[in-house]
């Protein structure tokens, strides 16, 4: 059986694309006030097809970086709009915070565990993105699977 071989690092380079699309999809939906859940899932099943596109195939190390890339990508960008919306609400008291410094305070109360109330959307958005990434993967996987055995069979019958 003859198999495509995989590119890892453009692979990696559509991974990280599909990562930031979703991402961006995910910060327009939430700042038109609706719960982007499913736009996690969106940015993870982009990241994987473009995995796959650019690598020539998606292999595990594809599905693991496609999810943990865009777990990275959601908690930034939930970071961000949270950060946002404190400077936001902070300039009408000329506090002088800017979006960085809230940013770097936020991301810290989240590794100390203090802001997990603040990222509840986010920790759902999480659960669609590992089971929906990993359903959405390994489907791919298999349909490659089987794609190449029918060529293998069709290889075969010509000979």
């Amino acid at each position: 059986m003859r198999k495509h071989k995989s590119n890892a690092l453009l692979g990696s380079f559509g991974a990280l694309l599909g990562a930031c699309l979703g991402s961006a999809v995910y910060y327009m939906v939430t700042k038109l006030g609706f719960v982007a859940v499913i736009s996690s899932l969106a940015g993870t099943l982009a990241s994987l097809l473009l995995y796959s596109f650019f690598g020539r195939r998606l292999t595990a190390f594809g599905i693991a970086l496609s999810i943990l890339l865009n777990v990275a990508a959601l908690f930034l960008t939930d970071t961000y709009i949270i950060a946002d919306r404190f400077v936001e609400s902070s300039a009408n008291l000329t506090l002088g915070y800017d979006l960085p410094y809230v940013m770097h305070l936020k991301l810290q109360e989240l590794l100390r565990g203090e802001a997990w109330a603040d990222y509840k959307y986010a920790l759902f958005s999480l659960g669609f993105t590992l089971f929906g990434g990993l359903a959405a993967g390994f489907r791919i996987l298999d349909d490659q699977r089987r794609s190449e055995e029918a060529a293998q069979r069709v290889r075969q019958k010509e000979e």
